[in-house]
């Protein structure tokens, strides 16, 4: 193969003479405190722009996913909420605080009196005594219908067919199943949350427990709260209903205790009154009082007072104990039951599904809030204001990002469509480094980026392969010794061909990789082999570049990351250009400045970098991009159509051509973006 006619000077030998090649004098010095590469918020571009209406509108409108996102989650959250949190039920029931009689022996009437308040926060303090709810909570322990343990009902015959042996087995309805699967994956559920209805412990069930006046009336109300409206009417039917009974089963007890104690003192009058008569009877017998005086029948008379006031006694006693008897099966407490509960049909609480359309609302807010928070707080480069803002470097392009479909082979899309904008973004970097061909040489290019990821590898491949069909002879160089990933997206085989070349005599067309369809030379590295800095150190590798540039037109490197790498800024010294790779809405600022700090530690001054650093924007989504309304070619290439053009291969574009473009040129830098033509 013929070789390169045009002989370029060689770049200065070692890694000893790096801090003195290019010398020229530094630009004055920054402000104390302003360090282009340390205070991002004092470059132009960075700042956080005025939020007006249509910048806050054209962010809901770029982050509408996410908000559609945080209503979807919310919709969800909330019917989940409607599915697993059950509605309450609050059940009541109602005792009345009778007045207390006037007790009456005989006919007498019975006049009702008042029941003063006192009375009535009496009996509410009753009832919410801890040993009365203990004792109720104990009744409904032992209440199946409460607790959730009822058995559960025998199958009837026919739900079960006999079989040849005489056993039955049953038909399950599948259905049947799969609801009570269902069920009792939800039960489960509330389980887990705790959430099953069941027997509370003491002091859930005194805080859901509420005993109030009824206004200013004689009416206590006993209200229950539960999941279960049964479970609620049960419970509350059950605290006024022992309440009565206990207040019942003491006033029994209480009359009880009075009977017995009215028959012995009833027994204890009539043996009286019997041995009082006795004495009378016998003293009568012995004296004649009808002869004698009266001071004589004074005790007879003491005897007889003694017998009617026994006498009496005795019939107030006979009395009192048939009154007793008597109110026995009809005895009346200070209070009754006036209404028990029945189960609600209606929850008290509020339906779950009423809060599904304020979650939606409240989800839209706060989507459209963290939408707005992270544009503000986005620190991600992607126009060419940000990018030169925060590095200070020039801008050469916008690569559009390829369909999943083609971003395996992006050099063969960039050939089958050529006048795609995937293609003119490369054609306006090809023009940008043959216009400032004109100041110095550029055969060297290194496209390099902060970290992995940011299309490196793929910037690299598709400039190369553009190149090519312009030039006579362009080489594609893998330098990345970590990662190498030319050889596996040309699909080629990984070797040590640029080791060979350096330790070896052998002629470069014998090690070289040609690549037909592409017009495209190639020295891959199979990874860690030898140590990267090694080859720095001697000198080789700058001698084995220094071969390169007799023998080709363009030599593109794809380098390692200038952040973690040892090597990377001294690859960088021996090209002639680099290509910074900024990967839109990924790299951040902060990032991309550090790496480019990395090329300062090498003696490189502002305006060095400025000059042989150039920043490329990749997997650009170009409708995202659009909608940031940056004012640029993007924009305009969107609101056209993203038309790729003719398919047809383009005429190659002679370098002697572009540069006869370039001598006519005013002397400034072209401006070239990526544009529908």
């Amino acid at each position: 193969m013929p070789k390169s006619t045009s002989k370029k000077t060689p770049n200065s030998g070692s890694v000893t003479q790096l801090q003195t090649k290019r010398s020229q004098p530094d630009p004055p010095a920054p402000e104390p405190g302003r360090d282009r590469y340390d205070d991002r918020t004092r470059q132009p571009g960075l700042e956080a722009p005025e939020l007006h209406v249509h910048h806050l509108f054209g962010i809901l409108a770029r982050r509408w996913v996410l908000i559609v996102a945080t209503v979807l989650f919310g919709a969800f959250l909330a019917g989940a909420a409607t599915t697993l949190i059950p509605p309450k039920f609050t059940a009541r029931a109602q005792i009345v605080v009778e007045p207390e009689r006037a007790e009456s022996i005989g006919t007498a009437a019975v006049r009702p009196a008042s029941v003063d308040a006192s009375a009535i926060d009496t009996q509410i303090t009753m009832l919410a005594a801890r040993n009365h709810l203990r004792t109720v909570l104990a009744s409904l322990a032992d209440d199946p219908a409460f607790t959730g343990n009822a058995p559960e009902q025998q199958s009837s015959p026919a739900s079960a067919t006999p079989t040849q042996s005489g056993t039955t087995i049953r038909m399950p309805d599948i259905f049947a199943e799969l609801q009570n699967t269902a069920k009792g994956a939800l039960a489960y559920v509330r389980k887990r949350i705790g959430q099953e209805t069941g027997l509370p412990d003491f002091h859930e069930f005194e805080r859901t427990l509420r005993i109030d006046q009824e206004r200013q009336s004689r009416i206590i109300s006993v209200r229950y709260t539960s999941k279960s409206a049964v479970q609620a009417a049960t419970a509350a039917n059950r605290v006024v209903e022992l309440y009565v009974g206990a207040q019942a089963q003491k006033l029994r007890q209480a009359a009880q205790s009075e009977l017995a104690a009215l028959d012995i003192q009833i027994a204890k009058t009539e043996s009286a009154l019997e041995t009082a008569e006795a004495n009378i009877q016998q003293k009568l017998a012995i004296t004649d009082y009808t002869a004698t005086g009266q001071s004589e029948t004074a005790p007879l008379r003491k005897l007889q007072r003694e017998v009617t006031e026994t006498a009496q006694l005795y019939v107030t006693l006979l009395a009192r104990q048939k009154q007793l008897r008597s109110q026995q099966g009809t005895t009346e407490t200070s209070v009754r039951v006036l209404a028990l509960a029945e189960p609600p049909g209606r929850p008290s609480s509020a339906d779950a599904k009423y809060f599904v359309l304020p979650a939606i609302i409240l989800s839209l807010i706060g989507g459209s809030i963290l939408a707005v928070t992270r544009e503000r707080f986005d620190r991600t480069l992607r126009s060419e204001r940000q990018v030169h803002g925060a590095l200070g470097i020039p801008y050469s392009a916008l690569v559009p990002k390829l369909s999943w479909i083609h971003k395996f082979r992006p050099h063969d899309y960039l050939l089958r469509k050529p006048f795609s904008p995937y293609a003119e973004a490369y054609r306006s970097i090809w023009a940008s480094l043959q216009f400032a061909a004109q100041q110095q040489p550029l055969q060297i290019v290194l496209v390099s980026s902060s970290v992995r990821g940011e299309g490196r590898t793929t910037l690299a491949t598709s400039l190369a392969t553009y190149a090519a069909q312009s030039l006579q002879r362009v080489v594609l160089i893998d330098l990345d010794f970590r990662h190498p990933a030319v050889a596996p997206a040309l699909k080629l085989e990984a070797n040590n061909g640029l080791l060979d070349l350096i330790q070896t005599d052998c002629p470069v067309d014998d090690i070289v990789q040609h690549v037909p369809e592409l017009k495209l030379d190639v020295l891959t590295v199979s990874g860690y082999s030898i140590d990267p800095v090694a080859i720095f150190a001697d000198g080789k590798l700058h001698n084995t570049l220094q071969e390169l540039r007799n023998h080709y037109d363009l030599i593109v490197i794809d380098g390692p990351p200038l952040l973690g790498v040892a090597e990377a800024g001294l690859l960088a010294s021996l090209a002639d250009t680099v290509l910074f790779a900024v990967k839109w809405g990924v790299t951040r600022s902060d990032v991309a400045q550090n790496a480019v700090r990395e090329l300062q530690t090498l003696g490189w001054s502002d305006r060095t970098i400025a000059e042989r650093v150039r920043a490329v924007v990749t997997h650009v989504n170009l409708k995202r991009h659009a909608s940031y309304k940056y004012g640029d070619a993007v924009e305009l290439l969107v609101r056209r159509g993203n038309n790729s053009g003719p398919t047809q291969a383009a005429p190659a574009l002679k370098t002697d051509n572009l540069k006869k473009l370039t001598d006519q040129s005013d002397g400034s830098e072209p401006t070239v973006r990526v544009a529908a033509e």
